[in-house]
């Protein structure tokens, strides 16, 4: 089984980090979509610490260029297809 986190709020970081380190503990697959005001929350370690040891991470180019300008991402960055195509692929989501 795996699990998608589509992170879309800018203050559940806490909550992100603390589900994919129960996820590790249990050795269950994890990706993330980070997308709207949620790609802000990649400014945060932890969070980056946490995209790191997923299978996948990608970052909503839009967003990210909304939020950060032209710097380079910490993840890969995707389209809203790249989300689609994440779900398609997920066995569980998790909206954060």
């Amino acid at each position: 089984m795996s699990i998608l986190f589509v992170i879309t709020r800018p203050d559940t970081n806490e909550v992100f980090v603390n589900l994919t380190k129960a996820c590790e503990r249990k050795c269950l697959p994890y990706m993330c979509f980070f997308t709207g005001s949620g790609a802000s929350q990649l400014s945060d370690d932890l969070v980056v610490k946490a995209t790191k040891l997923s299978i996948r991470s990608v970052v909503c180019e839009h967003s990210w260029q909304k939020l950060f300008g032209d710097a380079r991402s910490v993840i890969e960055e995707g389209s809203q297809t790249t989300h689609s195509e994440l779900i398609g692929q997920a066995d569980r989501v998790l909206s954060l």
